[in-house]
């Protein structure tokens, strides 16, 4: 399994591959400033995720607006890699 930095490293190269916009904090909102993406990059973003760890991230997570910063995601991939393990 992936540590946590990892996988903000990977979403971060994703975001950069999706947008061609490097995000150095992993904690900003990439909704808001500085970088302001685009929902359809996001959606982007939650489908190459879905494909790449082969997860599938839940709508409840994507409405309560976790899916908002690198952090935030690679916290979700890590919970749902774990939880599909204990399964």
């Amino acid at each position: 399994m992936k540590d946590k930095k990892a996988l903000e490293h990977e979403v971060s190269s994703s975001i950069l591959a999706i947008t061609g916009r490097k995000i150095e904090d992993v904690n900003c909102d990439l909704f808001g400033q500085p970088y302001y993406l685009k929902p359809r990059d996001m959606v982007y973003l939650f489908i190459e995720i879905q494909k790449n760890y082969g997860i599938k991230i839940p709508e409840e997570i994507i409405n309560s607006k976790q899916f908002s910063t690198i952090d935030e995601i690679s916290r979700i991939i890590k919970n749902i890699i774990n939880n599909k393990k204990r399964l």
